[in-house]
């Protein structure tokens, strides 16, 4: 299932009150009374946060994949603008991975363009003039970019480069959107190796990259690996022989994304996983005031949650509170967060 991450406050019941009291004799005494946030989210009110990182191959090959994508980009993007969703996307290249081995930190830097064409802007939002026309300059990337594609790789040297601007958010799920002609093949050393190379990495090494960057586990993945690459032997004929993106395909399964195949009709696949991304709902809800921690209470349709996995966490960066496992909130459910506030408002 897509996420659509969103939530409507729907109502603030109880927040937290300041008494004074004067005591004969003593000074004023102060009191914060306990606070309690409720939520209800609905197909209507579900207004979701986006993180959309796409890692597009820039080797020779890649010229009318570039041109497919940017052609059915804004009516992709035209759904989440209809649904008031709060995107952000970056763009981000097959070759990312160069940075690991000293060809400099510009490889993994998020893509505003490439040769003489470059948007400046290198993350888009809803809040730009013309998301659309620049997403199609960041993500014509050309083709002179290395035909050793490492998108896993490249993930993780864009998200590891500190010069990038900040993009994941704590009360958002993470997109990632694959586009390449060729197979993944990380591995720990600068020369070129095949696809079925026994130092090829292990897809786990990047589940467990991205459960760790985004808080995840397992078994409640805030994150998810799209991939549009060689999925047929139909297809790899028709252009030339292009290796199955097999391992693209893998984390995808792995991570519950969509696969689709880069010989099909680009607007149809779009559609289609712009549809599967806008369905969900949100599981992580961001706290009106700081709590001591150790109050937390949180009810599911007047159910007590338990604390844990399953259960509730508490997040003391984000200040917020994600369910997970059995107790993640589906359409209509209403959640229910007290506590003792840590401080005066």
């Amino acid at each position: 299932m897509g996420f659509g991450s969103g939530i409507k406050k729907s109502l603030m019941v109880s927040s937290a009150l300041l008494s004074l009291a004067a005591c004969a004799g003593k000074g004023a005494s102060y009191s914060l009374l306990p606070a309690e946030d409720v939520f209800q989210q609905t197909t209507q009110t579900i207004k979701g946060k986006l993180d959309i990182l796409w890692v597009i191959d820039n080797s020779g090959s890649m010229d009318t994949s570039q041109q497919k994508l940017t052609q059915a980009f804004p009516q992709w993007i035209d759904n989440f603008d209809s649904r008031g969703y709060d995107y952000k996307i970056a763009v981000t290249a097959t070759d990312a991975y160069r940075t690991i081995y000293g060809a400099g930190s510009a490889y993994s830097h998020f893509r505003d363009g490439a040769g003489s064409s470059h948007s400046g802007i290198y993350i888009i939002d809803n809040t730009l003039t013309d998301p659309r026309g620049t997403f199609v300059t960041n993500a014509t990337l050309g083709t002179n970019g290395s035909g050793d594609e490492r998108a896993f790789q490249s993930i993780k040297a864009t998200f590891d480069n500190v010069s990038n601007p900040a993009f994941l958010r704590s009360d958002s799920k993470l997109h990632i959107i694959i586009l390449s002609d060729e197979d993944d093949v990380s591995h720990d050393a600068s020369n070129a190796v095949g696809y079925t190379d026994p130092s090829l990495h292990p897809i786990s090494v990047y589940t467990d990259y991205l459960d760790q960057k985004t808080g995840s586990t397992a078994g409640n993945r805030r994150y998810y690996v799209h991939s549009l690459s060689v999925k047929t032997n139909a297809c790899s004929q028709s252009l030339g022989g292009r290796t199955l993106g097999q391992r693209y395909m893998d984390m995808s399964a792995a991570t519950s994304g969509k696969t689709y195949s880069i010989c099909d009709d680009f607007a149809a696949s779009m559609a289609d996983l712009g549809s599967s991304i806008q369905v969900g709902v949100q599981d992580t809800f961001v706290l009106d005031r700081q709590p001591v921690v150790a109050s937390i209470t949180v009810r599911l349709n007047g159910n007590n949650v338990p604390a844990g996995n399953p259960g509730f966490t508490y997040d003391s960066a984000a200040n917020a509170v994600t369910l997970n496992g059995i107790y993640r909130p589906q359409p209509n459910d209403v959640v229910q967060i007290g506590y003792d506030p840590a401080g005066v408002k």
